[in-house]
């Protein structure tokens, strides 16, 4: 009673006007507090940090339909497909057209509820081209003033790009939308509409803000756009909102594997890609899948006991017979000793009363059971393998020599 407002405005219907009423949009947030307040946002979400809630933060999404298409005598009526849905405030369309005769054409555009906005009829007289050609309602000039080749902006004529607006229509902009155009004289001259653009304004849809199909109380990413709604950690965040996508406590920009849960970054090629999500762990040209020895390179993947595991890979493994007659089985003693673990290893053999009969010490040549040049003769020998060379890990065993 106080406060003048002649129009009534009373956006949230609770009785008070807009002009003194602390809470505008019924919301339950004061105006003062509130970045949207004349639009109910609860959630106050501000994806942007512009101070100015999503749902009444302006967005503009611009759409090109290519037709190619010879211009008919008949109406031609041609569909273009919109999937955002915007409260619109703002049209404009954007036409390329060739004809030797613009003065001929007729076109416009009908929106997603039928309404009908006549672009321009019968201008341009006898120049040629529409070329980039916009309408916009704000344009300083109207297209029945313009002179062909027409380029630039226009003032749609006579219609209104207006009467699109939400306002107007009360339809979000998803939806059927059409372009409708005629050649009235097509038998003097041939044209082809090449291309459309509509650039459409406005507010998002206040039940989806991001645009993609899925309303905001369920999308797990509510301001970008992700219609697969994809989250691998299974943490109620989208993938493409999510800082952490596999859960695992590294951020996304510092994690190797951003979508393999691996907090312990292991790498072990130092490829810059973690082992979890590495096909090829120690980058040896073998994938892990069919290498025998994954972690360590081993691109000639030797297994001399053919036990699957590569010799790079197995710590000592030794053979506990040898018959050297030269039938290729046994010939010689073989022991799998990695060099990733030992590098300093002596090996020592004694026959049954102590006496050594044969010494290696560091890299191992196999050893074919001679003492002296001369094959020892069958019956069991005892080694002794001192692994570092320093004592501190040693193994022993017996070894059988047989002639057969």
């Amino acid at each position: 009673m106080d406060i003048a407002n002649p129009d009534q405005l009373d956006t949230d219907g609770d009785g008070l006007g807009d002009v003194c009423d602390d809470d505008i949009d019924d919301d339950g947030i004061p105006n003062d507090e509130d970045n949207c307040p004349t639009v109910p946002n609860v959630d106050q979400i501000d994806s942007d940090g512009d101070g100015i809630g999503e749902a009444c933060d302006m967005v503009c999404k611009t759409l090109t339909f290519d037709f190619q298409l010879p211009i008919l005598s008949d109406v031609m009526e041609l569909d273009m497909e919109v999937s955002e849905a915007i409260e619109l405030t703002d049209v404009n369309v954007i036409v390329n057209i060739t004809h030797p005769y613009v003065w001929d054409l007729r076109f416009g555009v009908v929106g997603p509820d039928g309404t009908f906005v006549y672009l321009s009829a019968n201008n341009g007289g006898s120049g040629d081209n529409y070329t980039d050609t916009v309408f916009d309602d704000q344009a300083t000039e109207s297209i029945t003033n313009g002179t062909a080749p027409f380029t630039g902006s226009y003032q749609p004529s006579p219609g209104v790009l207006a009467d699109l607006n939400f306002d107007n229509t009360n339809v979000l902009s998803d939806g059927t939308w059409k372009f409708v155009i005629i050649d009235i004289w097509p038998e003097d001259d041939d044209g082809i509409l090449q291309n459309v653009s509509l650039e459409l304004c406005g507010l998002p849809d206040p039940d989806d803000y991001d645009l993609d199909g899925i309303p905001n109380d369920v999308d797990n990413c509510i301001v970008t756009t992700n219609p697969d709604q994809l989250d691998t950690d299974g943490d109620g965040i989208g993938d493409v909102c999510d800082d952490d996508d596999d859960g695992d406590g590294v951020l996304d920009v510092d994690d190797i594997c951003p979508l393999t849960p691996n907090a312990d970054q292991a790498d072990t090629d130092g490829d810059g890609i973690g082992d979890v999500c590495d096909p090829d762990i120690d980058n040896d040209g073998v994938l892990n899948d069919d290498d025998n020895c994954p972690y360590i390179k081993n691109p000639d993947q030797t297994d001399i006991n053919q036990n699957d595991i590569g010799d790079t890979c197995e710590e000592l493994v030794v053979n506990d017979v040898i018959s050297p007659n030269g039938d290729g089985v046994n010939d010689r003693w073989y022991i799998v000793l990695s060099k990733h673990f030992y590098q300093n290893t002596v090996i020592t053999v004694y026959n049954r009363w102590g006496n050594k009969v044969f010494e290696s010490v560091g890299d191992y040549t196999p050893w074919n059971g001679s003492y002296r040049g001369e094959t020892l003769p069958s019956g069991s020998y005892f080694y002794h393998i001192d692994l570092h060379g320093d004592r501190s890990d040693v193994r022993t065993g017996w070894i059988y020599i047989t002639q057969n």
